[in-house]
């Protein structure tokens, strides 16, 4: 028995649906995305740069012992990395040795080491009087302009430090001491050494206020770093408030300094790595210890890019590069070939749907508006198929506790984070949502058929249209239902509350609705009606 051959437009909808499939997994190779970066695009990126064991070399080698000891740190926290070489490395550093200021050590370590102790911050070395002492006598006789200018400024009005020369001044005058030194021997950035001393030329003014923070900053993170590590960080520091940003990181993820302090120094932009601390939350240190395992290029596309790393599967490596070196091209790219597939799913849904009935509108109005369509649909697919990184609450801030000032202690400061907008519960619920109008909309298509195809009178078949009204309008009840009982089930807490999933529901009532009524039933009154007046 010979096979009825296929209708035309039945191959033309295979047709149409097949070319939206290969345009669609072509998007999905190109990591463009509008909120966060794809782990691929990190992993192309540090292809060919050096990691934490060229950083522990590198700092060994220039007998940095703090900077190797906080990139050995980071290389524990991050993982993935091989950790006997570079605990042979800095096994070999000279622990006898203090890390200061060459020309200063000997006369520090005089009076600030103790044998057998952990190796001393720099602003421990400092703050003691015996320390102040040597920093001062040999910053006296500096001919630079801008160290002098910084000298002068112990003589400044401070808000949150006590004044130099009074009982508890000796903070304040160490950090001015210690920010002397680094500029003597030019350890500062030169953008950062411009900066500072243009605040001190201003000084006392209304610079008082930015100068005194850098203060606060910089004894807030020499309490922790010692003098060649601190020495690292000022050196790719560009200006106060980035420095600041860092202190601010420092003060509110302690448990994150080394992975900060890595990042901050192989990146070159503190910056943008406290950023990725304090306004992605848990993603952005997820991120930083991902790029730091892989090297330094990775770290320097993370924190210039400032998004958060989410998951992501499998891309070819020459899309993630031109992620990285074209971003703004590549995510054109992709929204290009998603808005290219829905619109070839809307014309494969056109063919199956049938032929146009005698007498209604083609052209530019029906190629139009099917574009149009195809871009609203195509922006809510590209946001919807996007991981979505955590809302983050307030930034953190710090008071830091003077104890010979009496200060009041806050307590420790956590960015509050709010549950993701695309979490697979959200994505479960609008996929059933979406199923559910999927079926109504094929209940009605069926009905449309099937009372069009009655031998029976036009007339006759246009009022049996007519009472199929509330039929017809089925999507928006579910839609209503859906959105109404996903509501109540969020206020009786049996799901977490998340209006998107909820009110999702009623928005694809709607457009079922309206596709139905204007794609469907229109045309078939339209095509009744004219056989009737034949």
């Amino acid at each position: 028995m010979a096979t009825a051959p296929i209708p035309d437009n039945t191959t033309r909808g295979v047709a149409w649906f097949g070319l939206a499939l290969l345009a669609l997994a072509a998007s999905w190779m190109v990591p463009a995305r509008f909120r966060s970066l794809h782990p691929e695009v990190l992993e192309v990126a540090a292809r060919g740069t050096p990691g934490l064991l060229e950083a522990v070399n590198d700092a060994v080698r220039r007998d940095q012992q703090g900077a190797a000891r906080w990139f050995a740190r980071a290389a524990g926290d991050v993982g993935g990395v091989d950790a006997a070489p570079i605990a042979s490395l800095v096994a070999g550093v000279d622990a006898a040795r203090l890390d200061f200021d060459a020309g200063l050590a000997p006369a520090m370590a005089r009076n600030a080491r103790r044998p057998g102790t952990e190796p001393p911050a720099a602003f421990e070395l400092v703050l003691p009087e015996a320390g102040r002492q040597v920093v001062g006598d040999f910053l006296a006789a500096s001919r630079s302009p801008g160290t002098r200018a910084l000298l002068r400024t112990r003589s400044m009005t401070v808000r949150r430090f006590v004044a130099v020369g009074r009982p508890g001044g000796q903070p304040l005058e160490a950090s001015i001491l210690l920010t002397a030194l680094l500029h003597e021997r030019e350890l500062l950035s030169p953008s950062l050494a411009a900066d500072l001393r243009r605040l001190a030329e201003h000084s006392p003014s209304e610079a008082n206020v930015e100068l005194e923070d850098w203060y606060l900053d910089l004894m807030v993170t020499a309490m922790r770093l010692e003098w060649s590590a601190l020495a690292r960080l000022v050196a790719v520091t560009p200006d106060v408030y980035s420095f600041g940003r860092f202190a601010v990181a420092a003060k509110a993820f302690p448990k994150d300094l080394p992975v900060l302090y890595a990042a901050s120094v192989l990146g070159g932009d503190p910056a943008g790595v406290a950023g990725q601390l304090l306004e992605q939350g848990e993603p952005g240190k997820a991120g930083l210890r991902r790029a730091l395992g892989l090297g330094t290029g990775a770290v320097r596309v993370l924190v210039a890019d400032g998004r958060p790393v989410m998951p992501g599967g499998w891309v070819p490596s020459f899309a993630a590069r031109w992620a990285i070196v074209s971003p703004w091209g590549a995510l054109a790219g992709r929204y290009g070939l998603v808005v290219f597939a829905v619109t070839c799913a809307l014309a494969g849904m056109g063919s199956l749907s049938g032929p146009h009935p005698a007498g209604t509108v083609r052209g530019w109005w029906s190629w139009g508006a099917r574009a149009a369509t195809a871009v609203a649909v195509s922006g809510l697919l590209m946001a919807a198929a996007e991981p979505a990184p955590p809302r983050i609450g307030p930034q953190p801030k710090y008071q830091l506790q003077l104890a010979a000032l009496g200060l009041p202690t806050p307590g420790k400061p956590s960015p509050a984070r709010n549950p993701a907008l695309m979490d697979p519960a959200t994505l479960i619920t609008i996929g059933v949502f979406a199923t559910l109008q999927v079926a109504v909309y094929v209940v009605c298509r069926r009905k449309i058929g099937e009372i069009s195809n009655l031998p029976e009178p036009p007339l006759v078949r246009l009022r049996l249209l007519e009472n199929e009204d509330n039929l017809f309008d089925a999507g928006l009840y579910v839609g209503i239902a859906g959105t109404a009982t996903a509501l109540v089930l969020q206020v009786l807490h049996v799901v977490e509350a998340n209006l998107l999933a909820a009110y999702s529901s009623n928005l694809m009532g709607i457009i079922t609705v309206a596709f139905v009524k204007i794609r469907h039933v229109r045309p078939s009154k339209r095509r009744i009606i004219v056989e009737a007046g034949s």
